[in-house]
């Protein structure tokens, strides 16, 4: 106990500097400038007031000696003969003033003192009104039209703001009276958003309205809440100039709409309006057509598999799950989940008739059936190569994303190299071909490998049609451009006299069926091997020179008879000279 004196006794003089602080604290402000906040009596409203007035408005200053934030007072009243009660929050205004109404439920304010109380955090003042009742006699005429006068004028002004709507709410039309000039015309969803932002009574009364008027003379009535209110842009014919509100206790208050908007907003709404067309058109077109869109794509793709594994274990360990050799085609439905991924039904159509189904989803990206159209590969790895070039694929020159992929790895079978080849079309995104090529030496010394292709042979690519096909695969690798003299001839028989009868174009059906799912192997290999390359040309150059025969058809029995011709005479050249010649052999020997 003795050791708790010394604290008991610290404790009391702790209280009693508490209450010589307090008053100091709440004690009404005299001016000085470390006070934070410091109320004023610049419009006197301690003083008398007459009965019968309809509410008393109350309103003052505040000199603020710190920042200003939003500062509130609250205020509550004792009226005489009362207890104090709360009776309202209000917020200073940044120049400092204040106003409040006090009003009772009967409409008067009752008779003798009623004390006043505003309270800030930092500060608080208490003010005293008298409310004094005055007989007839004492208030003359004058006194009395003054009184009724400032009653039926007093009223208050609207604070209002208003936001223009945006740009996206526009259609960009051709000018009436300019037809090289483009103008603004706002839609049906084009809004002017007008919101109250305070007044004098500090609430909005709910039986004010609003009325817009437009360019063309018309004049539209808006209700609205304690909020705001939407005002429409266009009426008929019309655009909004002006809008005018009124309500009770407050001035009519009529506003001039200033909305502008320059060349770069006209260039935004342009640019908008173009992309919303192009994706309207290629929706459309998507439904039948393989874009970016992805759901109308329907590629089929040939698969290519050789393997030269002299090693029994690593051919048997190659070959266990492998089927490859037994597929005929394999073919995609697509449908895009969002802008990340996609699902797809790939199909396995065997050889002995029977198909396999699996379901995938995967995302836009390198290693899958789509990459991101139009999108540059921005992976960085030393083992990564990315390059744009242009190649044909079922028949049509793409613009393509080629990417390899190089690795070394040391395996249980020996050091395995693998090679991956990935070939994109830059527009849609879709897998044209992947290469899958792998070899490994092993412990004997000999180099085992196997190479995987999947190619893609028939795609209904946006323009394209099925009777047409696309380019001339051998031929292009053969002469080494589209525009060889050789490539031309062929694309122009086709084009020109061909497809322009109905025979011609069944025949082109037919032939492209069956030319696309062997051209494209022959075509790379050409490229990769020249010797391969010439001796195709030296085998297609009589074939083609008998095709010009065909150039003459105009009608279609024409084109049925010279076209018999010319394949009899290609019979003939490569196989009946031919069998001629082996026979002749044969007899001399």
């Amino acid at each position: 106990m003795i050791l708790l004196k010394p604290v008991f006794i610290i404790a009391i003089v702790a209280v009693a500097m508490i209450g010589i602080m307090v008053p100091s604290i709440f004690a009404q402000f005299t001016g000085s400038a470390e006070e934070p906040i410091i109320f004023e009596s610049k419009y006197d409203w301690e003083k008398n007031y007459p009965y019968g007035s309809m509410g008393i408005f109350i309103e003052g200053d505040v000199i603020l000696n710190v920042p200003y934030s939003g500062q509130q007072i609250v205020i509550s009243i004792q009226k005489p003969n009362g207890a104090m009660n709360f009776y309202d929050v209000i917020q200073i205004d940044p120049s400092g003033h204040y106003g409040f109404f006090l009003k009772d439920e009967s409409g008067y304010w009752p008779l003798g003192e009623t004390t006043i109380e505003l309270r800030n955090n930092l500060a608080h003042h208490v003010g005293v009104i008298t409310i004094v009742e005055k007989t007839f006699e004492e208030i003359d005429v004058k006194e009395i039209s003054s009184i009724q006068t400032e009653k039926e004028t007093a009223k208050y002004d609207f604070m209002i703001d208003y936001q223009c709507p945006s740009i996206d709410k526009f259609d960009l039309v051709t000018d009436p009276n300019d037809s090289k000039k483009k103008i603004f015309e706002p839609t049906e969803d084009a809004k002017v958003s007008v919101k109250f932002t305070g007044s004098a009574l500090g609430f909005i009364p709910n039986n004010f309205k609003v009325l817009g008027y437009y360019s063309d003379g018309s004049v539209k009535e808006f209700f609205s809440g304690i909020k705001g209110i939407d005002i429409s842009q266009k009426n008929y014919d019309g655009q909004l100039i002006k809008f005018v509100i009124s309500g009770d206790e407050y001035n009519e208050s009529e506003t001039k709409i200033n909305c502008s908007y320059d060349n770069v907003d006209q260039e935004y709404l342009e640019k908008q309006y173009v992309k919303a067309e192009q994706i309207e058109k290629d929706d459309i077109e998507s439904q039948d057509y393989c874009n970016y869109l992805i759901d109308g794509c329907k590629p089929i793709y040939n698969v290519y598999y050789e393997i030269n594994a002299p090693n029994d274990f690593i051919y048997k360990s190659w070959m266990e799950y492998n089927d490859i050799k037994e597929i005929k085609n394999i073919s995609y439905d697509f449908y895009k989940i969002n802008k990340n991924s996609f699902s797809y039904l790939e199909s396995y159509h065997k050889k002995n008739g029977v198909t396999e189904t699996v379901n995938e989803i995967e995302k836009f990206e390198f290693g899958s059936m789509f990459i991101p159209p139009k999108s540059p590969i921005t992976e960085t790895n030393e083992d990564l190569i990315v390059e744009r070039i242009n190649r044909n694929f079922a028949g049509m020159n793409r613009d393509v994303v080629h990417i390899e992929f190089s690795t070394s790895d040391k395996t249980i079978l020996g050091f395995v190299d693998t090679n991956r080849n990935w070939y994109y079309d830059w527009n849609t995104g879709l897998l044209l071909k992947t290469e899958f090529e792998r070899s490994v030496l092993d412990v004997s010394g000999k180099t085992n490998s196997d190479k995987f292709v999947q190619e893609i042979s028939t795609v209904n690519f946006p323009n394209q049609k099925s009777s047409k096909g696309g380019g001339c695969l051998i031929a292009t690798a053969t002469y080494g451009s589209e525009m060889a003299l050789e490539v031309q001839q062929l694309r122009e028989l086709r084009d020109n006299t061909l497809l322009q009868t109905q025979s011609g174009t069944q025949f082109m059906q037919y032939f492209n069926d069956v030319y696309y799912s062997f051209s494209p192997i022959i075509a790379d290999y050409e490229r990769e091997n020249p010797y391969f390359k010439e001796a195709v040309k030296l085998a297609i150059t009589p074939m083609i020179s008998s095709l010009s025969l065909m150039e003459n058809a105009e009608s279609e029995s024409e084109v049925v008879g010279l076209g018999l011709s010319v394949i009899a005479l290609n019979l003939g050249m490569y196989l009946g000279v031919p069998a001629i010649v082996i026979v002749g052999i044969r007899k001399r020997f």
